[in-house]
């Protein structure tokens, strides 16, 4: 067990989920407010720009909120996507700062690491444009990861350079590229999980976490390819989502710390 394994990447995540939640009450406040504000404005002391401010405020009478509500589960689905990469980056250089020699890494995880490498180094014609990326050192790093090296690093930005559209199967697998078995009847034994999706029992709740993270994703690919604007996402939705993706969170950096 790594105690305070990934911390600041959980409070990297919590900070993002919390400026969207102050993000949403904004938009709700805003919303309650504007068809109430003119009889209550003493329109004598308004004068230039902030009378033609609060006019334009009091004319928005047709605001679409699901738009921004849409936006806002692509952007706690990318929250995520970040803190899993924050969690196999540190898992790796948890392993990194561990094991004397190169030898005594697993052979899977050696496999992995030229796997992954050699994925991120062909990507240096076109590099991905959410991530900034060391080619050179990257090619150093894998030279030096070699049957009996004494120095050596494995690639950790190369492990969660390509982690995105986290379905529950992919999660697992992303889990299994640093040696850690994903249990998924770990989240179904946290009780707040049972609160949010409505289920009772280990199993039970660990299916619903699984579906409900597969539901999320399924929301946020079609949001992001298509815009779909024919989908309702409401404030509740959302809402709903937050408190999904907190507890997961919370909950996945426990489950790492404890595996390593």
């Amino acid at each position: 067990m790594v105690a305070g394994f990934a911390s600041a990447g959980l409070k990297e995540f919590e900070l993002a989920l919390d400026e969207i939640a102050e993000s949403l009450r904004f938009l709700a406040t805003a919303t309650k407010l504007r068809p109430r504000l003119s009889p209550v404005l003493n329109r004598e002391v308004l004068h230039g720009e902030i009378a033609q401010l609060a006019n334009d405020f009091i004319n928005f009478k047709t605001v679409e909120l699901a738009s921004h509500h849409r936006g806002l589960i692509v952007v706690i689905s990318g929250a995520f996507e970040q803190l899993v990469r924050r969690l196999i980056e540190d898992a790796v250089n948890h392993i990194n700062g561990v094991t004397a020699t190169f030898d005594e890494v697993p052979e899977g995880i050696q496999n992995q690491n030229i796997y992954f490498t050699g994925r991120a180094l062909s990507a240096v014609r076109e590099p991905p444009d959410h991530l900034s990326v060391d080619y050179i050192t990257m090619a150093i790093e894998l030279g030096a990861c070699r049957p009996g090296a004494q120095k050596f690093k494995l690639n950790a930005a190369a492990f969660a350079m390509f982690i995105t559209n986290l379905t529950p199967l992919h999660l697992v697998e992303v889990c299994r590229s640093v040696g850690v078995k994903l249990d998924w009847d770990y989240f179904g034994r946290i009780a707040v999980f049972e609160t949010i999706c409505g289920s009772k029992g280990t199993r039970a709740t660990a299916n619903a976490v699984s579906a409900r993270l597969a539901e999320s994703v399924k929301l946020r690919n079609r949001i992001a390819h298509t815009g779909a604007g024919g989908v309702t996402v409401s404030e509740d939705v959302v809402n709903g989502h937050l408190t999904f993706f907190r507890a997961l969170g919370q909950t996945l950096t426990a489950f790492f710390g404890s595996q390593l």
